[in-house]
């Protein structure tokens, strides 16, 4: 049965297939590296069903790394990823949400991005692809929170009147409830190469954003 499945499954299994999926996906062998040495150590340490795991575990591991603020957050949000892959392959039923409980250190979810110096921001911002360029640049110079910055539409960012319109929260009638937020000029000089004329600034899924910014803290060797 479903149950069946969903209790079979070892935390270590699942860290194999997961990572055999990120691999026949042609994500870049360091984008798998990171992930691999997130999960596998993960899998490791957690020798149970993946669907018994609590928060209190995750937290368990995390604090035994003994690692910084930022990068426990890195290895958080890797297995985070993990656990919606679990959730897709029905590993887990799809209202699991024993992760959302983890301890985040840095800033929650719905937090303002972690303020990074310029020389940060600057290695973040070129070890980062394409598509994650904008998500960054706009949290570190106008300081949105991550969930802004993923309902943010390309019509609000203004580059003739040098601001962007955050809209607050799922509202229907567009401008019924928005702040207005100055874009500074080195923000604009991030932002110019990727505008358009509309569009979702950062189109991809929630665990995506999570899985590339813990490669892109890696790559940038930002700690």
């Amino acid at each position: 049965s479903d149950l069946v499945k969903m209790l079979a499954k070892l935390v270590a299994d699942v860290v194999t297939e997961f990572l055999d999926e990120k691999e026949k996906q042609g994500r870049s062998e360091r984008h798998v590296e990171t992930l691999s040495s997130h999960c596998k150590r993960f899998g490791g340490k957690v020798s149970m069903n993946i669907g018994s795991v609590t928060a209190g575990e995750v937290d368990l591991f995390l604090d035994g790394l003994h690692v910084g603020a930022r990068t426990r957050d890195n290895i958080a949000n890797s297995i985070r990823t993990l656990f919606e892959f679990a959730k897709r392959k029905r590993y887990l039923p799809s209202d699991f949400d024993e992760l959302s409980r983890v301890t985040r250190l840095d800033n929650g979810e719905d937090g303002p991005i972690e303020i990074y110096t310029l020389d940060e921001m600057k290695a973040l911002l070129e070890a980062a692809d394409e598509s994650l360029v904008p998500f960054i640049a706009i949290g570190g110079f106008a300081g949105l929170r991550s969930s802004e910055i993923r309902r943010l539409d390309w019509q609000d960012v203004k580059f003739d009147s040098d601001c962007i319109i955050v809209q607050k929260g799922k509202v229907k009638k567009r401008g019924k409830s928005r702040r207005i937020v100055p874009m500074p000029a080195n923000l604009k000089a991030w932002l110019k190469p990727f505008e358009r004329k509309a569009g979702k600034v950062w189109p991809h899924s929630k665990p995506y954003l999570y899985e590339s910014l813990a490669v892109v803290a890696v790559k940038a060797k930002v700690p």
